[in-house]
């Protein structure tokens, strides 16, 4: 049996899709699923965040209350699997403790998404980070597999948190986005406008200001910012196809969903060559600018006619660069946006 504890499912992020998409892969693969839901507190994120501060904690421990009731019951058995999908759980501390001393042998798997050890998270960013990372480093070694979208998530990890110390098992493994390409599949991105789009969260590490700098600077485009307009789902997805360029001055992804969004429906993911998107992009260079650019904003200041420069041949001969995403989408994305590693490892 499979075990899932899903992130909770907010509608306007890809966790609903995740709390649909997990289980049915599974099920397809022959695996008897269980998936258990928590208590909704809010179902609104905090501010600039991906999830909610304080409702994720209800969400969590309830469902540990009832993994805990099923331990207690004898319906967990040795050889079953657990998987948390969202690894920065201290339910996960509890998991450990019940099939240790209660000799189930277990396994715990675990999909990461942030933390303390990237500097730009907001756990990075607090002013006493000791207590997170060394959270972390218990949370890892309870993990019995800990799965990352990206190599640079990967190494960020390891370098920051085990760098004198055993590493905990890592797996590469994409992200389990199989259902979100389907649906994306409905959207007509053929019909594009001279649209530029920000798909981020209003958080510092997204540089929001360069943003509306370029805005200002490019009277003759659209720009959007899709937080701002408050979209649904389906708007977004709307706004995102009918684009031309995907915009990016991120200081924190290790993965990239927006990008990998934009890149299917042939919008062009202009993104920095740093993190995540080094890795992801690296063999198509034409939709990476020099990280330098924008560093910081004043950087970005020095750079901005380099940079307004790429947006207008973009804008201009959009058919060029469409070749080298739909290239892109089909010999790379699939690598990140499916999970069958994980899948693999699970059934």
């Amino acid at each position: 049996m499979i075990i899932i504890l899903p992130i909770e499912p907010i509608e306007t992020r890809y966790t609903a899709q995740w709390y649909k998409n997990i289980p049915e892969q599974l099920v397809q693969r022959g695996c008897d699923v269980v998936q258990i839901d928590g208590e909704v507190l809010d179902d609104n994120t905090s501010p600039g965040a991906f999830l909610n501060f304080c409702s994720t904690n209800v969400w969590k421990n309830s469902q540990i209350n009832q993994l805990a009731a099923m331990f207690n019951e004898g319906k967990v058995k040795s050889g079953d699997k657990v998987l948390i999908t969202d690894a920065w759980n201290t339910g996960i501390l509890q998991i450990k403790y019940m099939k240790e001393l209660l000799g189930i042998d277990v396994e715990i798997h675990a999909i990461w998404h942030a933390g303390s050890y990237d500097p730009n998270d907001f756990l990075g960013r607090m002013p006493n980070i000791s207590w997170a990372r060394d959270t972390e480093r218990a949370l890892a070694k309870s993990i019995d597999v800990n799965y990352f979208a990206t190599r640079y998530h990967e190494q960020l990890f390891l370098d920051t948190l085990f760098s004198n110390d055993t590493k905990p098992k890592t797996v590469i493994s994409g992200q389990p986005h199989e259902l979100l390409i389907e649906i994306l599949k409905n959207y007509d991105s053929s019909i594009k406008e001279n649209q530029i789009i920000f798909p981020h969260r209003l958080a510092p590490e997204k540089q929001l200001d360069i943003f509306k700098d370029l805005e200002k600077s490019l009277p003759e485009y659209k720009f959007v910012t899709c937080q701002e307009s408050r979209l649904t789902k389906d708007q977004y997805y709307s706004e995102l196809a009918k684009s031309k360029i995907c915009f990016s001055a991120s200081l924190q992804e290790t993965y990239g969903i927006g990008c990998a969004e934009a890149s299917i429906l042939k919008t062009i993911p202009l993104c920095p060559d740093r993190l995540s998107y080094a890795e992801i992009y690296q063999q198509y260079p034409e939709v990476l600018y020099p990280s330098e650019w924008t560093s910081n904003f004043e950087e970005y200041l020095k750079h901005k006619d380099d940079l307004i420069a790429v947006i207008r041949d973009i804008m201009n001969h959009y058919d060029k660069y469409r070749v080298v995403i739909e290239k892109f989408n089909t010999e790379t994305l699939e690598c990140y946006a499916t999970a069958d590693i994980m899948y693999e490892r699970l059934s």
